[in-house]
């Protein structure tokens, strides 16, 4: 139980640092989207 305590936190930790980042640039979440489609698309 506690141990899915942790792995929330630190999901909503890294969630959280990427949204800055993603603020902070829109390229980068230009890039985000981009390496997602390509993974999806191999993965497919």
């Amino acid at each position: 139980m506690r141990q899915g305590v942790c792995r929330l936190v630190t999901l909503s930790k890294y969630s959280l640092t990427k949204h800055k980042t993603i603020l902070a640039e829109p390229f980068g979440q230009r890039l985000l989207v981009i390496s997602t489609a390509l993974s999806t698309s191999h993965v497919g």
